[in-house]
Order: structure tokens, then sequence, then C-alpha cells
């Protein structure tokens, strides 16, 4: 089987209209992940940058890590998505970081897609690994099968962000931060840790990663909220805890503000499909 990817999740997820002008999420963010989304049904966008490009049933969205985004729906919207890890050299280069990539999917591409799909679904023997070698063929199918399209929403990375996620600075701040995100982290404490002022941290992290560095760790702990939410039974305030959150009213104020639905009904509705973590 190929080792050159790792998979973490795999789920059917079924979005419903949720908060104004039915965002699914509040801002665009970024993760250290490879993401793969694709349409059964539905429509929707999906903005990177100061680009926002349609996306309906069959298209397949790609994010590789770094990559600065956010998904709206548009009415009901019904997905298969991957959370996964790339160790392919090759598949790293023809999928760089930082650059957003959207398919209209090839049948052969759909068919390995729906593969990976149901394989999560029955969660027979080596499910992880056989998942793993189709998401590999996957990434394959659809750059050879979209090499030729053109720039902007098709099967070509989409412009990058604007601000470098190269700044030496706030890339130490960021691995910091995503190593130590169950500790109390405050501005002033990261400051100190790199010798800098508050306003500096806030000035060259901004400016890389495009929001500041305490919002950067909510958001980066909601992530962890909603793996826990889909995939454990801990209490909403034991998840609250276990993400680095000091108090539940704060962590259901703050999850809700984000994800325009409360961790009980998230938790809910996620349940209506399937998860799989690996």
């Amino acid at each position: 089987m190929n080792s050159d990817v790792r998979t973490y999740v795999a789920l059917n997820y079924r979005y419903t209209p949720t908060g104004i002008k039915y965002q699914l999420e509040s801002e665009q963010h970024r993760h250290n992940f490879y993401q793969l989304i694709y349409v059964v049904s539905g429509r929707g966008f999906v903005s990177t940058g100061n680009r926002n490009c349609p996306i309906g049933k069959n298209d397949t969205v790609l994010i590789p890590p770094e990559t600065l985004h956010v998904p709206y729906t548009l009415g009901t919207m019904t997905t298969y998505e991957f959370k996964f890890d790339v160790s392919s050299e090759f598949l790293r280069g023809i999928f760089p970081c930082g650059k957003l990539l959207l398919y209209s999917t090839d049948p052969e591409s759909s068919s390995l897609i729906a593969r990976a799909a149901t394989e999560a679904r029955l969660r027979r023997i080596c499910s992880e690994q056989y998942i793993s070698h189709l998401i590999a063929e996957i990434m394959i199918s659809l750059y050879r099968n979209n090499i030729s399209h053109s720039d902007g929403c098709g099967g070509k990375p989409l412009p990058p962000a604007e601000g470098s996620v190269d700044d030496s600075f706030a890339n130490a701040v960021k691995k910091y931060i995503d190593g130590n995100l169950c500790e109390k982290l405050e501005a002033r404490t990261i400051a100190r840790k790199f010798y800098v002022s508050q306003s500096y941290l806030y000035k060259y992290f901004v400016s890389a990663y495009g929001i500041p560095p305490m919002k950067y760790i909510n958001n980066l702990r909601i992530e962890h909220a909603k793996k826990l939410l889909q995939t454990t039974e801990l209490s909403i305030t034991e998840v609250a805890e276990a993400v680095g959150f000091t108090g539940l009213h704060y962590f259901s104020r703050y999850f809700s503000n984000k994800e325009h639905i409360s961790p009980a009904k998230y938790r809910s509705s996620v349940r209506n499909g399937f998860v799989v973590t690996f």
C-alpha cells in the first residue's frame, strides 16, 4: 500500500444554512494539513484571499497546508471530506502549500473519491491504509486530468493571498502556539518569550497570517474542539477544557459566533453523516 499519504479524518457532511449569508466559517483560515472536499450535492462558494469561486455538484476543492480559505453554502450542501498529510515530495511539489485548487471532477477521480467514501463508511480491515492509497491516486488523477486547464477557478492554483508565511519570526511564533495550544497562552506571555513587544508580535503575525495571534489561537482551538465533538463522548465542558478554553460559557459563545451553531448542535449535525478518524 502507498505510504505517501497519511489520512486522519474522512467524513460525509451535510451543511445547512446558518448565520448571515449562509456562512459556514466566520473568517478565512489556514491549517497545517491537506484537505479534500468533494461536493456530492448542493452548491456554494470557496473563498481564498480576495477570490470567490463557485462550487457545486461533482466539484473537488483541494486545500494544501497554509492555504487561506473559507467555504460558504447556498442552501444545503453535502460533501465527502478527507484530511491528510502528504510525505511524497512529488505530490507536495504538484500541490504546493498556500495554493488552493478547484476542479470540475473527471469520471476517474469521481470514482476514486466514491470508493474512498465507501471504504470510510464500511470501516473494513485496513481501511486507513486503503483510503490513504486511494487519496494518493485521487491526487495524481486530478493532476493529470486537469493539467491543461487554465488559471483561475479551474485545475490550476489560485493566486496566493497577500502576506507571506515565510517570515521566520511569525513562523517561529506559530510553531510555538501549535505546540502549546492547551497551555495558557496570552499575547503578553508570547511576546515576552520571544523578547519583543506585543505590538511587534501583532504586526508581524498579522502580516504573515492575516489574523491576530490570539484569534489564531482561539480559532485553532475551535478546530480541535470540532474534532473532539465529532469523534469522542466528552462533555461540552470537557471539550472546552481539553482544547485550552478556561470556561464553558466563553467556549460556547466563541464556538457559536465562529461556526454559527452551538457545540451541542454541531455534534448532533455532524453525526447525521459519517465521521471516521484514524
